[in-house]
């Protein structure tokens, strides 16, 4: 019997709000998971480019599950070059008061 640990974990985490980033290029488009080191994939465009991102993120979380590594949380915000940008589930939502 063929053990489907930890691919039945994936699922739950790919539903997590990691920041998937996608940049246009020349050649296409390229995206990365900002929390996922190493975890890139590139596209000629972006439903190519999120598919193979998609698939690159699955195995990721397997190897990293499977070798006892866990999984990083998101992250409430991200740094982007001089500015900081924050990013959360408070923020954005319109209320003023």
């Amino acid at each position: 019997m063929t053990n489907k640990f930890p691919y039945l974990a994936v699922e739950k985490y790919l539903a997590r709000p990691y920041h998937w980033v996608l940049t246009p290029e020349d050649n296409g488009v390229h995206g990365e998971i900002l929390e996922f080191p190493g975890c890139y994939a590139d596209g000629v465009n972006l439903p190519e480019c999120l598919h193979n991102l998609y698939e690159a993120a699955y195995a990721w979380l397997g190897a990293s599950i499977e070798a006892g590594h866990g999984v990083p949380n998101p992250v409430d915000f991200i740094f982007i070059g001089k500015d900081l940008a924050f990013i959360g589930k408070d923020l954005g939502s319109g209320d003023d008061a």
